[in-house]
């Protein structure tokens, strides 16, 4: 898992690269081709934890609108319950037309 520590600073940023690495375990969930796993929701769930600013949450939210549109076979239903099944209020939905900008 790649997290970034901000010099100086104990936050962590949230990138395409941490998501894709926590959400890895869910992929095939979310194209309905597997069970939903614990690894899944434990993913889920640090990166809602490590996405603690507003920026941090628009910039995960920027990575799930991208990797929805990008991963081959993903199910929009398993997508959009995702955090929910997980017991995980992310704040958004995940969905290629969120707007991002939004997000708080």
């Amino acid at each position: 898992m790649k997290i970034h520590p901000v010099k100086g600073d104990r936050r962590v940023v949230v990138d395409s690269i941490s998501l894709v690495d926590r959400l890895g375990p869910c992929i095939n969930y979310l194209r309905a081709v597997g069970p939903l796993s614990p690894e899944c929701c434990r993913g889920v769930s640090s990166l809602n934890r490590a996405a603690e600013t507003t920026s941090d949450r628009q910039t995960a939210c920027r990575c799930l609108k991208s990797a929805n549109r990008r991963i081959p076979g993903l199910n929009q239903g398993a997508a959009s319950s995702l955090p929910g099944k997980c017991n995980v209020n992310i704040g958004y939905p995940i969905s290629p037309s969120v707007d991002c900008s939004k997000v708080k």
